[in-house]
């Protein structure tokens, strides 16, 4: 009875104190990395894109001055190769990093499958940039340790996050909501934390229009609480470089300056001022400008390619699995956990 009270009490703990935090549940694996090198930086990242709005996104970080970093998929940068050129090309030095080709969860896959989902999409984007990126982000955070070794032997490293907007969670609610519980989801975790002593890994998707919108209000919130922006790759201090073959190079990271303040935001009943209905329109591709330029598809094309890309609320996102290899969970390093469960521990005996 002592036993079932304990591990009862020590539960009940567990789920309260996760329950506080809107950090999704990740894998854990030995190099991943959630936090970066030193306090007082925040690195945007944006998953699943190119899409429709990531031209709009690269619009507000010009404004801002600031880079961020780009997690790819491999068929939504052949769907948009000139977007994914746009963003590598900015002044700001965002950085181009790998999101799988199709969205696949890895830990679903035998090691032959995700090793083939990882290079497929270093091949799609190298053939638009001319680069390849070294650093990816498994969909949905999960990654086993076969995974993890997976990606470690053919040159990859995991990234992954410690703040979440969790913005793809609200896709059926109302713009308005859309709007507020992802940026008070952010809110939540800077608020209680000093740049002093704390950074930041934020995740956002660029194909959803209210989070490109929201990331006006975000650089103003981490501005504001004295927050400075830089890549992922400079997050960690060029360690690893960002690319194969090409030497560490630190980008012009910047800190978003007072022009930012007086830039509007997009009226507030239209989600995007590019597109007006961000489900029937899409923005035209630019003609190419060159014989290199990667003609686009059409958007029947686009669509059928880029199927799956963004999770919807019925994905098995942050699932157990079962197996040796499954070590999904959600990050927990507070030593004021511990002190909690020692305590209630500690009260069983009094």
């Amino acid at each position: 009875m002592m036993y079932v009270k304990s591990a009862t009490l020590i539960s009940f703990l567990i789920s309260a104190f996760i329950g506080s935090s809107t950090v999704t549940a990740q894998s854990l694996g030995k190099g991943f990395i959630f936090n970066c090198d030193d306090p007082g930086v925040v690195a945007l990242t944006f998953d699943d894109g190119p899409g429709p709005y990531t031209d709009t996104l690269l619009e507000y970080l010009d404004k801002a001055n600031i880079p961020a970093t780009f997690f790819v998929l491999g068929s939504a940068a052949k769907a948009y190769p000139d977007v994914l050129k746009r963003t590598f090309a900015a002044k700001q030095n965002h950085q181009i990093a790998l999101h799988t080709y199709s969205h696949a969860n890895l830990t679903s896959l035998d090691a032959a499958s995700q090793k083939k989902e990882i290079l497929d999409a270093a091949d799609a984007v190298a053939k638009i940039i001319g680069k390849t990126p070294t650093y990816m982000r498994p969909p949905y955070g999960e990654c086993s340790e076969g995974c993890g070794k997976v990606m470690a032997e053919n040159g990859f490293s995991v990234i992954q996050w410690n703040a979440d907007s969790n913005d793809w969670r609200y896709k059926a609610k109302t713009v308005e909501e859309r709007r507020a519980i992802p940026l008070q989801n952010i809110m939540n975790e800077v608020k209680p934390k000093s740049p002093a002593k704390d950074n930041f890994i934020v995740l956002q998707h660029d194909p959803d229009d209210i989070s490109v919108e929201n990331v006006v209000k975000f650089i103003q919130l981490f501005d504001k609480a004295g927050y400075k922006f830089i890549t992922v790759a400079d997050c960690l201090k060029n360690k690893v470089t960002p690319y194969k073959g090409v030497p560490a190079k630190t980008a012009k990271a910047v800190a978003a300056n007072g022009k930012f303040a007086d830039f509007k935001a997009p009226d507030a009943k239209t989600p995007d001022a590019k597109a007006k209905d961000p489900v029937a329109k899409e923005p035209k591709e630019p003609q190419a400008k060159s014989k290199n330029d990667v003609k686009p598809k059409k958007d029947e094309e686009n669509k059928a390619e880029a199927k799956g890309a963004f999770p919807t609320p019925n994905d098995n996102v942050g699932a157990a699995k079962d197996g040796p290899e499954a070590n999904s969970a959600s990050i927990i390093k507070s030593s004021a956990l511990v002190s909690l469960l020692s305590g209630a521990v500690g009260l069983l005996y009094l």
